[in-house]
């Protein structure tokens, strides 16, 4: 705990106006008080509050912007400064990203792709369809390999982007993805056994049972070795 200037303990308030920076509150009872934060250095441990309001400003209303912000665009986890953000947060990378302008054919590795939503990637001959981008990971395309002796450069799928070190428990339906300045909604895995496949590599056909698709929630570029992160889930 920091040293704060003024601790109360076991104390009961009603219809005050709190004023919390520099101020240190264990085990108190709030009724119908009005809390005013400017700086953020307070604390409140076991407090009952009981039909409060909060009142911010200086930097505290500067950061409540700024969270608000953030919580708009899906689940916001809040992290101490003490938190190895990269572990936790980076699951994955992008290891290439590709595009193609005709369908039915293998996509070419490019620098960057632009994903937009509503849209997909920009200039691919996907973009605009049901499945707007298509990812494909690093792992499954090595068993791949492994497995029938095949060598399968990025692209050779019609993957628009290939990733490594992801789990495949966690990329399921509704799964949000971090990719870069994106972010994309996992929409489906894999492709319908009843859907026909137009195009295979091969004579393989790797998306229609390992394929992650999704959609674009957040526009942005992908770039080769950006980080990969899951967000969140929806249904």
């Amino acid at each position: 705990m920091m040293n704060y200037k003024i601790n109360y303990k076991n104390k009961t308030f009603e219809r005050k106006k709190i004023e919390l920076d520099g101020k240190y509150f264990f085990n108190c009872t709030f009724r119908k008080c009005i809390f005013v934060l400017e700086k953020g250095n307070t604390e409140l441990s076991g407090c009952e509050i009981l039909g409060c309001q909060l009142m911010l400003r200086g930097n505290a209303y500067t950061i409540a912007k700024i969270i608000s912000i953030f919580s708009r665009k899906g689940a916001l986890k809040m992290l101490d400064f003490e938190e190895p953000m990269v572990e936790k947060k980076v699951n994955g990378e992008v290891v290439a990203v590709c595009v193609g302008n005709e369908k039915g054919k293998p996509k070419s590795m490019c620098d960057v792709i632009t994903l937009k939503s509503d849209l997909g990637v920009e200039g691919d001959a996907h973009a605009g369809t049901e499945r707007e981008v298509s990812l494909l990971a690093v792992e499954n395309v090595t068993k791949f390999t492994e497995e029938t002796g095949v060598k399968a450069p990025p692209g050779c799928f019609a993957e628009n982007i290939r990733i490594q070190g992801l789990s495949p428990v966690d990329l399921k339906v509704g799964t949000h993805l971090a990719i870069g300045e994106a972010e994309l909604k996992v929409t489906s895995i894999g492709k319908p056994g009843s859907e026909e496949h137009t195009y295979s590599y091969r004579g393989h056909s790797l998306l229609s049972t390992k394929g992650i698709f999704a959609k674009v929630i957040q526009n942005g570029k992908v770039h080769p070795g950006d980080p990969v992160r899951l967000t969140g889930w929806e249904k």
